[in-house]
C-alpha cells in the first residue's frame, strides 16, 4: 500500500484514535471508559486495536508511536 505524502502511517477509527488522546491526556482506561459511556472492556478492545495497528507492546509505547506518527500533537 502505497502512502501519500503527509498522511499518518497507521490508520486509526475516530473512536480509537479518541481513546488514544484520552490516554495519552493522563485519563486511565477506567476513567475513559466512564467520559465515553463505554464499558471497561469495550475501551480495553479499543486500545488492544490501537495498539496492534500502531505496532506497540504497551500502552505507553502505542501513545509513543501515535505522537511519532503525528496522529496525535
Amino acid at each position: 500500500m502505497l502512502r501519500v505524502e503527509g498522511e499518518p502511517a497507521f490508520h486509526l477509527t475516530a473512536r480509537e484514535l479518541e481513546i488514544v488522546k484520552l490516554l495519552a491526556s493522563g485519563l486511565s482506561v477506567r476513567a475513559a471508559s466512564i467520559q465515553l459511556g463505554l464499558s471497561t472492556r469495550t475501551v480495553e478492545s479499543y486500545v488492544k486495536q490501537s495498539r496492534l495497528k500502531l505496532g506497540a507492546r504497551n500502552q505507553a509505547h502505542m501513545i509513543a508511536q501515535a505522537m511519532n506518527s503525528g496522529l496525535i500533537g
